[in-house]
């Protein structure tokens, strides 16, 4: 018995095509095709979630200017908990000192929170919302220096309005 490279399906040994995905062990460069296409489609499906978790609409206020709302599809959420390692923590209390700004943790709170806002538009994108409105971001500092970031919205569903 053997594996198909491409899909895992077990395959007798006399086999010399794969009957869930057609891989065909006569010709060693199908392999590297089909790879090599497996792995274009999913880099344009990556490109295009990546580009719609970009532009979609994300906002603190309740109304959306130019929408009008047709369904509420309940709170959405995302976190992010990062570590401000040991480099953060000398460069904060070095800035604490001289009272200025700490450029390391404003850096790691910055990535934080767009961790965040990216995870909970994730989740409003897989539960088929058009935007999410009333955003609300908190910031909690954990045991052993981690930072918190937590982001909140309402997921709903909208048409253009005609203007």
């Amino acid at each position: 018995m053997k594996n198909c490279p491409l899909c895992g399906e077990m395959l007798g040994d006399a086999v010399n095509k794969c009957f869930n995905c057609g891989y065909d062990y006569s010709n060693p460069n199908a392999f590297k095709e089909k790879l090599k296409e497996k792995q274009e489609t999913h880099e344009k499906l990556k490109k295009q979630e990546d580009d719609r978790i970009k532009n979609f609409i994300t906002v603190s206020a309740h109304i959306l200017d130019g929408y009008k709302i047709t369904k509420y599809m309940g709170i959405v959420h995302g976190e992010a908990a990062l570590g401000t390692g040991a480099f953060s923590e000398m460069n904060a209390s070095i800035s604490d000192f001289f009272g200025s700004n700490s450029t390391g943790f404003q850096s790691k709170l910055a990535s934080a929170q767009n961790m965040a806002i990216s995870v909970m538009k994730e989740n409003a994108i897989r539960n088929g919302a058009d935007g999410i409105i009333a955003v609300d971001i908190d910031l909690n500092v954990l045991s052993n220096n981690m930072i918190l970031v937590s982001a909140n919205g309402t997921a709903v569903k909208f048409e253009k309005l005609n203007t």
